[in-house]
């Protein structure tokens, strides 16, 4: 018995009615499926093409880590000037107070010379003095013009006793000078010593930064090559 058309078409609609339920009830909501973990890789491959002929691709590790340094990297350089600039301004100083140093010991030396020739002089002129002085004594009755010119001798060498004495009064007040020069002196080697010991430490932070650096370098370049 043949079928009508409207009958094929009714029973074609029913069996894709029942089909169509039966597959919406075995599947599963993708709501319900559990989340996948990411998988957390230590290091990134880095694909970069050769510049052989063989164009074969170079595969690079390189650590997340580094490339997590970048932003703490990021003004490492300009710091790295400022510290190089302070210990310039360091250096500079310490040659200055080197440079006083040195002319304040010249100074005081030409001081001491000075002194231990103004009292040889002085000595010499008491002891020529002392034998006028005798030699008058006892030539009381000797020649008026030969008299004279012993007195006229005594006169002028106490007058260089006298100015003699005046330039030691003189350098006395300068000895004051040179212990407060010297005061000044120690203070200055004592913050020169500060300052030494600051520019070690900061050679030493240039030191640690310039390693740093060169570590920053190297991970710009690969950063670089990654580019292009």
């Amino acid at each position: 018995m043949s079928k009508s058309t409207s009958q094929i078409i009714t029973d074609s609609l029913n069996v894709l009615e029942s089909s169509t339920a039966t597959s919406a009830n075995t599947m599963t909501p993708v709501t319900s499926r559990p989340l996948a973990k990411p998988t957390v890789s230590k290091s990134v491959r880095i694909e970069i093409p050769s510049k052989r002929k063989s164009k074969r691709i170079e595969v690079l590790e390189c650590p997340i880590g580094k490339i997590r340094k970048l932003n703490k990297f990021k003004h490492l350089e300009e710091n790295s000037n400022i510290l190089l600039a302070t210990a310039r301004d360091v250096e500079n100083i310490l040659t200055e107070n080197r440079e006083m140093r040195k002319q304040q010991d010249d100074k005081e030396k030409r001081y001491k010379e000075e002194a231990t020739r103004l009292e040889q002089q002085k000595n010499a002129a008491e002891d020529i003095l002392q034998d006028v002085q005798e030699k008058l004594a006892k030539e009381t009755r000797c020649h008026g013009s030969r008299r004279g010119a012993w007195l006229k001798l005594c006169l002028t060498t106490g007058k260089k006793i006298a100015e003699l004495e005046g330039r030691l009064k003189a350098r006395d007040t300068n000895d004051d000078k040179t212990k407060n020069l010297e005061k000044e002196l120690k203070m200055q080697k004592r913050l020169n010593q500060d300052q030494e010991a600051e520019l070690k430490m900061q050679k030493k932070l240039n030191g640690d930064q310039a390693a740093k650096l060169e570590e920053y370098k190297k991970i710009q370049a690969l950063m670089s090559k990654v580019k292009n």
